[in-house]
């Protein structure tokens, strides 16, 4: 084996031209060399040559030491030391890496006469010519130790079961994917359930958006922009989705579900109650869970409102309760509270249909009445401020309360002052007042704007005064019109009495004819308004007693058959109090006409006020007629002895039908002595 038959040349990489390329870089080297032109001689240049033949440095080598100058200054070595290391360091080289060709080819020999024997073709390539001639091809070999106990039907048995564990695997692969396919079938339903309930709740109306504080969570606005602060901040629920896919709606900022309820109570027993409120399933479409959510709080800010209110109208009777707020209404008291919506605890509806409706009609006029109070802060928030004007309306007090009053008070007035002027003229129709009669007008609302809508409309007509007007009839001559009206602030309700002039013919001798005027109007004629009913039915009383002892006079005049006086008859008048006429001028025989109520005090046991004096209090108000009567016996009218008897007209007696002496016979009784009772007796 020789080297020559496989060369393996180590050589640098060949170096660039260092040959200078000007004239400047030659004389620059030549200066670097420690000599000059200047110095230069032709001597000196021999001597150099012969220094190298000398040394056995040819012109190659030369080359490479070109680079080694005298840059380390003086004490260096001399330059033929630095050439003698250099030619060492690369004899070194060229040993190493003649070694390691050497090592290389031994073991590429190795390798091809191993193989030699199994591929001698093959691995004559590589064999080199020395170990070919000296060993030949094929004399080493190699075998193993053991014999395989691989057989073919092991290897066909492996191959069955690598074949199995691949179909095992496929199948396992498969099953995942079905899995993933089946969970993400069940992801694309739950998503698809979700996102149809959140659009159809956004194409109903419903304000979908993000949650302020969670920007990865939707959200649906379920409360109103005009409400209070408070009951405005908790009116976003988030809607999050359930394991069944389904809305889950967060409402825990306001709570359980409450609702407004109304009570109807009379003699301390429930008689009616509003409608209540049935839970929700579990499983209700959200938009049924929103709009519970919105009723809720909706009905929230109305209690608080209401409380609110309540605390400014203690006057008027509402009472504020631990959870609870009553108003008066006649003998019936409505009870308002914020329940709970739970089956558990829904009470049973009992009572009368009219309170029931009256609960429920409570219930609903106070909702449409806060629905309006927002959409007037809606129409403020929307007109800039006048200029000096407060801006802040955060402190107002709705008026919800203030229009129930006013329609439970107005009707409460329409039914007394109905119970009252009925019952009147019921009495003067059994008395003999066949004229006797009455109409009840309620006018209509004023005309409205066409612009206005049926909420803003409804509004305005519960805030607006409530008038009626009774038209009594006493006689064709006597008429008294008494008007109601019940204001919103303050909360009464105030009366007009008039006597309108009666409708008489026009060919009457006179207009100063008692028959073609309203007597009452000259005699006793109304105050200009009265504080309530019981005032204006002390009117009404008095003027209907004096028109009575106007009639009886005229009656008593007619049938008096005493001995004559200058005129051939006796004379009746009346007295001052008006409702009193006696004979003049002895007076033994004396009529007193009472219209009072029937726990009044007789005429004989309290002669000049015969009504309830106590201010403020209506109490009973039905009517009762009186005629009083007495007789003196005797010349001396003071000196003699006195005879008493008394008739009554009630409203309950009038309502059975029976039999009761007209008010015309009872005077002419009177007059003629045919009812006089026996001296010392009291009837």
């Amino acid at each position: 084996m020789s080297s020559t038959s496989h060369p393996l040349a180590i050589r640098p990489l060949p170096a660039g031209n260092k040959k200078p390329k000007t004239l400047g870089e030659f004389i620059a080297r030549v200066n670097a060399e420690g000599s000059s032109f200047r110095n230069l001689t032709e001597e000196g240049l021999r001597q150099e040559i012969e220094a190298q033949e000398k040394h056995g440095i040819d012109a190659n080598d030369t080359e490479m030491t070109d680079a080694l100058d005298d840059d380390e200054g003086e004490g260096k070595a001399p330059q033929s030391t630095k050439v003698e290391d250099l030619v060492a360091a690369r004899q070194e080289v060229l040993r190493n890496v003649d070694f390691a060709h050497q090592n290389a080819m031994l073991t590429l020999d190795f390798i091809s006469l191993l193989l030699s024997k199994e591929t001698p073709v093959q691995a004559g390539l590589t064999l080199s010519d020395i170990l070919r001639s000296t060993v030949g091809i094929g004399t080493l070999g190699a075998d193993k130790l053991a014999a395989s106990n691989m057989t073919d039907e092991k290897v066909q048995d492996n191959k069955l079961v690598a074949t199995g564990w691949k179909f095992v695997e496929i199948n396992n692969t498969v099953e995942s994917l079905m899995h993933s396919a089946t969970r993400l079938q069940k992801e694309i339903d739950l998503e698809t359930k979700y996102w149809g309930e959140v659009l159809a709740a956004s194409e109903n109306g419903w304000a979908v958006s993000r949650l302020p504080h969670e920007r990865h969570t939707l959200g649906v606005k379920y409360g109103f922009d005009e409400a209070a602060p408070y009951f405005r901040a908790n009116s976003f629920a988030p809607m999050r989705r359930s394991d069944t896919g389904s809305v889950s709606l967060d409402t825990n900022r306001i709570g359980q579900p409450r609702r407004l309820a109304a009570t109807i109570k009379q003699a301390g027993k429930i008689v009616g109650r509003s409608s209540p409120r049935q839970p929700l399933r579990d499983d209700a479409p959200l938009e049924a869970r929103v709009r519970q959510a919105r009723d809720s709080i909706f009905d929230q800010e109305l209690w608080h409102e209401l409380n609110r209110e309540g605390r400014t109208l203690l006057s008027y009777g509402v009472r504020l309760e631990d959870g609870s707020i009553s108003l008066a209404v006649d003998d019936r008291e409505v009870v308002l509270s914020l329940d709970y919506i739970e089956a558990e605890s829904m009470p049973e509806a009992h009572g009368t249909d009219s309170a029931s409706a009256l609960a429920e009609t409570t219930c609903a006029t106070l909702r449409l009445l806060l629905s309006y109070a927002h959409k007037q802060n809606n129409q403020k928030r929307s007109r800039p401020n006048p200029l000096g004007s407060n801006a802040n309306r955060g402190n107002m007090t709705y008026s919800l309360l203030r229009p129930l009053l006013l329609h439970f008070n107005h009707e409460q007035s329409v039914k007394k002052a109905t119970q009252f002027v009925s019952d009147l003229v019921l009495i003067l129709r059994a008395a003999g007042v066949v004229s006797a009669k009455y109409t009840l007008t309620e006018p209509p609302a004023p005309a409205l704007s066409p612009n206005l809508s049926s909420s803003e409309a409804l509004y305005i007509a519960l805030l607006s005064p409530r008038d009626f007007l009774f038209d009594v009839t006493i006689s064709p001559e006597v008429r008294l019109t008494i008007r109601g009206k019940t204001t919103v602030v303050p909360t009464v309700t105030q009366y007009l009495i008039q006597l309108p002039l009666a409708n008489a013919p026009q060919d009457l001798p006179s207009p100063d004819d008692l028959a073609s005027r309203n007597y009452l109007l000259r005699t006793f004629p109304p105050a200009e308004s009265y504080p309530d009913l019981r005032e204006a039915a002390s009117y009404t009383r008095q003027a209907v007693a004096r028109y009575l002892a106007f009639q009886a006079e005229s009656i008593a005049q007619d049938a008096d058959s005493s001995p004559k006086g200058g005129s051939g008859r006796a004379l009746w008048a009346r007295s001052l109090n008006g409702r009193a006429i006696h004979d003049v001028p002895f007076r033994k025989r004396e009529l007193q006409i009472d219209v009072c109520k029937p726990h009044s005090p007789d005429r004989w046991d309290e002669k000049d006020e015969l009504d309830d004096p106590s201010p403020g209090q209506e109490g009973d108000l039905t009517p009762e007629l009186r005629v009083y009567a007495s007789w003196t016996d005797g010349d001396d009218q003071d000196g003699g002895s006195k005879v008493y008897r008394k008739w009554t007209f009630s409203a309950g007696e009038a309502r059975t039908g029976a039999p009761i002496l007209k008010l015309e016979n009872i005077v002419r009784g009177c007059v003629s002595d045919q009812l006089k009772p026996a001296l010392g007796q009291r009837k």
